[in-house]
């Protein structure tokens, strides 16, 4: 079974710096980017599998002339071939998140696709959508491996 694992880019859509103090603002619209740990995490636990992660804060947000998101989305899922498509979204990045998705069952409509990360933890029902097929909540390193563990025994996924 392969994995591919897509951390979506910074929102150009800022809104935290409309209501941030002066003297913050400065530093938020810094891009300031780190390795996608939840997604590091996420790989650690299915590492048995054919895993691959793909940072695009590291690709996408840092290259003056990346393609579209969806463009670069589609070149990877045509390299990877995968059979399940994650991303990690926080509030901020939810709309990229489920473009991810969208893309990928656009892609291949088998491709079972997951969302985790804070925002799936506080707002779950924001990711009521036809390209979200699981939703991770919380600490979901495990959570995950079972989801793939069900997917490969082809078990219902409301049995994990």
């Amino acid at each position: 079974m392969k994995i591919l694992l897509v951390n979506p880019p910074r929102s150009p859509e800022n809104m935290i710096l409309a209501s941030a103090p002066e003297e913050a603002k400065y530093f938020i619209h810094k891009k300031l980017i780190g390795p996608p740990l939840g997604l590091l995490t996420i790989a650690e636990a299915v590492k048995d599998f054919d895993v691959e992660v793909f940072d695009t804060k590291g690709e996408y947000d840092l290259l003056p002339d990346a393609p579209p998101l969806e463009q670069m989305v589609w070149e990877l899922l045509e390299k990877a071939q995968p059979d399940v498509v994650g991303t990690s979204v926080i509030t901020s990045e939810l709309y990229y998140g489920l473009e991810i998705l969208k893309t990928a069952k656009k892609f291949n409509p088998k491709i079972v696709t997951v969302a985790g990360g804070l925002h799936t933890t506080l707002l779950p029902y924001e990711l009521d959508d036809p390209a979200v097929d699981v939703v991770c909540p919380g600490q979901a390193a495990f959570t995950f491996r079972d989801v793939i563990l069900a997917l490969k025994a082809k078990r219902p996924l409301h049995s994990v």
